[in-house]
């Protein structure tokens, strides 16, 4: 990782090298669309990634894709997930 700052401090004979790195890591998860009647995810022209078939926005559910699983939100935690981003 590089440093965002170095510096060397001087203590009479003595110096001290100091660096400074970020300390912030990126945690927010990637979330992907799911058809709600099969769990298949969905894709921006909004197809069925398992049937091909055009989905409608009533089907529409949220997850989050790891390890290439689908851990599905129920609404209620998608709803808070959303007022959560628009009070940051």
């Amino acid at each position: 990782m590089k440093s965002l700052w170095n510096v060397t401090l001087h203590f009479g004979v003595s110096v001290v090298p100091v660096k400074l790195y970020n300390a912030t890591l990126k945690t927010s998860p990637d979330f992907v669309q799911i058809d709600t009647r099969d769990n298949a995810r969905v894709r921006l022209s909004r197809l069925n990634s398992i049937s091909a078939d055009e989905i409608d926005g009533a089907y529409l559910g949220r997850a989050y894709e790891h390890e290439r699983f689908y851990i599905l939100l129920p609404i209620i935690l998608s709803t808070l997930i959303n007022l959560n981003f628009l009070l940051n």
